[in-house]
């Protein structure tokens, strides 16, 4: 077991995909988080202030502040996945 764990939450799909790809170049481990009430599409609505993913993203309790955090995106390469966890001496 590797001590470096890649833990991601996804709902569409595209976080799982960066996720698969940080824990292939960091040869980490992989933890899928799932939350213990799936999301429906109303719950996803962010046009929607009282859906679920609206409300969740304001409360404190959500927001982390994270040192060295990159923003990613599904056009994100394994190069660029590597070059930062190396800036995090990863």
């Amino acid at each position: 077991m590797n001590k470096i764990l890649v833990a991601y939450f996804s709902v569409s799909g595209q976080t799982k995909l960066l996720a698969k790809t940080i824990a292939e170049v960091s040869c980490s481990d992989i933890y899928e988080i799932t939350p213990e009430q799936i999301y429906t599409s109303a719950d996803l609505d962010w046009h929607d202030s009282n859906s679920r993913s609206s409300v969740e993203i304001l409360k404190k309790s959500c927001n982390a502040n994270f040192k060295n955090a990159k923003a990613l995106s599904s056009t994100t390469n394994s190069t660029s996945v590597k070059k930062w966890l190396e800036s995090l001496g990863i």
